[in-house]
């Protein structure tokens, strides 16, 4: 019997509007946040709701409920890109005509500042010393990263060797360091054979937010493998010879900025395009003679816009967003800088940089932003605060902003930004981002400070869905998080986590998939903890696990959780 042959299902899926959502998240969020406040200021502030504008009335000595507040409708749609904004492409082509004129109009440096540029050349020696090539030649590995020729999808390390690509100079350098690695040289045998010459950096772009795009500029294969090398060996010169430890350095910037929030004898300075604002003769007034030669090997010379048509153009920036020296390198000239100027002045504090974040003691900061500018660095106005004095008074500010921690008076006012595309989605991506802006508002605000709020995103998720609850360890997307089932009511059908057998089972909702998983396992974590007989959560299990009752299914999962184990220590 023949059977007739089945033609392609077409099937009407349903889109949900991601920019309606936020905006009426926004409506729900001002009116909850502006319960308490005057009239006047409601309205105020009701007129900011559909446009990015600033606040209408001043608040910068207001309290910090009404600072938190404020700035939070102030910046929340900051990294929101609406249909009505400006396309990607326009964006693009607007930095990218930016990085351009950047790249022929470099000037050089001021010789008024030429004191703090000699004592921040010696501070560099003294950190680096003399460049090592066999110590830097065990720190080279290749990244993860997408690279020339090779996307993200395909960075995979037997991929990379045997598609090196890079410029000449790279290829000397590589020779040498894989003549002293016998496996590196077996490895690298077959791409050797393969090798493509790359002079330019392709510059590209990606979202950064409604007003720019970001410029990064991929690296080669082999560009990869030595700036990668550069930046591990850099860090660990940092490690070894500062305070700075980059690992932590972040936490310590947001408890400094904390206690300059109350004391105000620290500043905080931002800069703005801070990576393509050092030039070669930066590096070349910075940095020692070898260690200059071996950075400006790992970087290309010329760049390449495929998008305005334009081959083989100088390159004037010393550091590019994607290369692996980049972030250890401006750390270490920043804080030589910034060193320097506290030493000529004659200032005893804290000097500390992580990135383009710097802090320094409050009577450096005007100094240092001056030197800083004539040197050719933009300075981010809206992230750099200290305190300004005049003939008569000083003007004080209690508000500090440092690697994402904001403290105003020592208590933290950070508002929630949430960052996506708007435009129309699938009804997983749709139920993600519910999940996503439910668990981040509820990590800034009290969950009692926002009930308008929680209420339009769950009667949106019960429109769509049965409401799941995940563990706090769970993704902010797999569903809403367990800490927030107190703050709401539960008297209609809910998927809450259960212990069964000492497992934990929860529904967690994927955006992949259309189907729903149910009864999820623990993560490896969760099981080890278990498997180990500790007192599991009460928050998350309702039953504690039996010593002496394993059932069959348990061992069947603690033989599955082993295999977890293993694959995730591989």
């Amino acid at each position: 019997m023949k059977t007739k042959p089945r033609g392609r299902r077409t099937t009407n899926r349903r889109l949900y509007d991601v920019e309606e959502m936020y905006k009426n998240i926004f409506s729900a969020l001002v009116h909850d946040l502006t319960q308490p406040g005057t009239p006047e200021r409601r309205f105020g502030i009701q007129k900011m709701m559909n446009h990015r504008q600033p606040c209408p009335f001043g608040y910068d000595s207001a309290g910090a409920q009404t600072f938190k507040v404020c700035a939070q409708i102030e910046h929340f749609h900051k990294r929101l890109i609406f249909k009505t904004d400006n396309s990607f492409e326009d964006l693009s082509r607007k930095s990218f005509q930016d990085f351009v004129e950047f790249q022929r109009s470099s000037s050089l440096m001021s010789p008024i500042w030429e004191p703090v540029v000699v004592e921040a050349r010696r501070i560099v020696s003294d950190i680096l010393g003399p460049f090592d090539l066999d110590q830097f030649g065990s720190m080279c590995s290749f990244p993860t990263n997408a690279a020339q020729d090779l996307p993200r999808r395909k960075s995979y390390t037997d991929i990379r060797v045997t598609t090196l690509n890079g410029s000449h100079e790279q290829l000397n350098l590589f020779n040498e360091i894989r003549a002293r690695d016998v496996h590196l040289l077996r490895a690298t045998r077959l791409g050797m054979k393969s090798f493509a010459e790359k002079e330019c950096a392709i510059i590209t772009s990606v979202p950064k937010s409604y007003k720019a795009a970001r410029i990064i500029g991929p690296d080669t294969t082999v560009g990869g493998f030595l700036s990668r090398g550069m930046g591990v060996y850099l860090r660990d010169r940092i490690e070894a010879s500062t305070h700075i430890d980059l690992a932590k350095q972040q936490f310590r910037h947001q408890e400094w900025v904390r206690q300059a929030s109350t004391r105000g004898h620290l500043a905080t300075l931002d800069m703005s395009k801070a990576s393509d604002s050092f030039t070669w003769k930066h590096l070349s007034e910075l940095l020692p003679a070898d260690w200059f030669n071996y950075v400006r090997v790992c970087s290309l010379k010329y760049f390449s816009i495929p998008e305005l048509g334009i081959s083989k153009q100088p390159l004037a920036s010393a550091m590019l967003m994607g290369s692996g020296h980049t972030f250890a390198l401006q750390t270490l000239l920043f804080y030589a800088l910034s060193l320097s100027t506290s030493r000529l002045l004659n200032v005893k504090g804290v000097v500390s940089v992580y990135g383009d974040d710097i802090i320094v003691p409050d009577e450096v900061a005007p100094k240092l932003a001056r030197v800083l500018t004539d040197l050719g660095f933009a300075i981010n106005e809206d992230k750099s605060f200290w305190s300004h004095r005049d003939d008569f008074f000083l003007h004080y500010t209690f508000f500090r902003e440092s690697c994402g921690a904001d403290f105003y008076a020592g208590i933290p006012v950070r508002p929630w930004m949430p960052e996506c595309e708007t435009g129309l989605v699938t009804k997983n991506l749709y139920l993600a981002e519910l999940h996503k802006a439910l668990n981040r508002a509820t990590s800034v605000w009290h969950p009692v400070e926002l009930p308008g709020t929680m209420q339009f995103i769950i009667d949106e998720l019960r429109k769509l869905c049965v409401v799941s609850f995940v563990p706090d360890t769970e993704t902010e997307t797999s569903g809403v998080h367990l800490r927030i089932l107190q703050w709401l009511n539960v008297d209609w059908k809910v998927n809450v986590p259960r212990c069964v057998n000492g497992i934990l089972r929860y529904t967690r909702l994927t955006q992949s998939t259309k189907k729903r998983v149910s009864d999820s396992r623990a993560h490896y974590w969760e099981w080890l903890q278990r498997h180990t007989r500790k007192q599991p959560d009460d928050l998350y299990t309702r039953t504690p696990v039996s010593d002496g009752k394993v059932g069959t299914s348990f061992r069947r999962e603690a033989r599955r959780g082993e295999k977890v184990l293993y694959r995730w220590a591989r």
